[in-house]
């Protein structure tokens, strides 16, 4: 039987969780949001402070899972599948990290649109297949504000952070920022919060990344600290669980400045922006034209500005000895917004374009 919700009510499933927020914006908590999916009677009874839950399964025999998701409109991803023992059962919740979102693993396969004239190269292919694990990404880009605060403490803590990221506000992304500042501040971000690195200068994990302009990076899998975001996995998170689409929201492949922070042209068919040019709103003459993390609407997943506003370095290598970055920004027209567009830079880059967001991996 295929499962369908509980005996409750859709509304009555879902159970809404504060889980801290995001410095620089801290007028707005992250929440996650569960419910449970099942062919049997089963409900929520009780949340505890670490996060363990107790609910009930009523019949036996029956399947299920516990299901959640950043927001009441975006994707669900199961966290615990289970089989109705007709007796209370106990498990725990995967609480989600602050200011971050849950990215349920899965496959995401499809096509990249194009227009008539247009033609697929290496940077934008015809189709993508991407696979990954589970994982947590920032709900925002990072903003100057969490920028600052753990640049401040990676200079007391043997990282060297001078002159590198600059920003328009604190609730602004950080940006003139190259790659190997960006893996740096993960390691500072991780230790600061007293999680193990993910960077290091050799095989033997022993020295962790913190100075320096390094192209040969360890990574260790089994860390918890922060990283950047392989280039499949910002893909597969841009995404939001759609498949075959130009940009990241399902009701158009056409974009306008309602939906994101870029620069507007007139060539390109897909893009139907009543005003052109630099973002209006944002366009006060004072370069960079970024606008606050979070200013348009989220993607299926509950990511902001997947498009535009500042493009966002990813680890992996792209062509010759460059970077790859993603996304688009305000200073780039909708050709390298599409969530299929691939782009790459020199590690040691970092211009008022260009930003980051981290990962975790639980």
């Amino acid at each position: 039987m295929k499962p369908t919700l509980s005996s409750l009510s859709l509304y009555a499933a879902i159970i809404v969780m504060g889980t801290g927020q995001l410095a620089g914006h801290a007028d707005e908590p992250a929440w996650a949001f569960y419910r449970i999916v099942s062919d049997a009677p089963t409900r929520f009874l009780e949340f505890r402070s670490d996060g363990t839950t107790i609910w009930s399964n009523t019949a036996r025999g029956g399947n299920g899972q516990i299901e959640m998701c950043a927001s009441l409109t975006g994707r669900w991803a199961n966290i615990h599948g289970f089989e109705a023992t007709g007796s209370l059962m106990e498990t725990a919740l995967t609480l989600v990290p602050k200011g971050m979102v849950i990215i349920p693993g899965g496959t995401n396969t499809g096509i990249n649109f194009t227009d008539p004239g247009e033609s697929y190269n290496t940077d934008y292919p015809s189709n993508y297949n991407l696979t990954v694990d589970t994982f947590y990404m920032d709900r925002y880009e990072v903003p100057f504000a969490l920028w600052n605060e753990v640049k401040e403490w990676g200079n007391t803590n043997g990282y060297d952070f001078t002159d590198a990221g600059e920003g328009k506000g604190p609730n602004h992304p950080v940006q003139r920022i190259t790659w190997y500042h960006c893996i740096q501040w993960c390691n500072a971000r991780s230790q600061k919060e007293e999680r193990e690195p993910a960077f290091y200068l050799d095989a033997a994990f022993s020295t962790a990344y913190k100075t320096g302009n390094v192209d040969d990076v360890y990574v260790k899998p089994s860390a918890k600290g922060y990283r950047l975001p392989t280039e499949a996995q910002w893909e597969y998170a841009a995404r939001g669980g759609l498949q075959s689409r130009r940009f990241p929201w399902e009701d158009s492949d056409e974009i306008q400045h309602a939906r994101a922070n870029y620069e507007s042209w007139a060539g390109l068919g897909y893009d139907t922006s009543p005003t052109r040019g630099a973002h209006p709103l944002y366009n006060d003459e004072v370069f960079p034209f970024t606008s606050p993390v979070g200013s348009f609407a989220p993607n299926g997943f509950g990511l902001y500005d997947m498009v535009g506003n500042v493009n966002e370095w990813c680890f992996d290598w792209g062509v010759g000895y460059k970077r790859v970055r993603r996304g688009g920004s305000w200073y780039e027209n909708a050709q390298y917004a599409r969530v299929g567009k691939r782009y790459y830079d020199r590690p040691h880059y970092g211009d008022n374009y260009c930003g980051f967001r981290t990962v975790l991996m639980p």
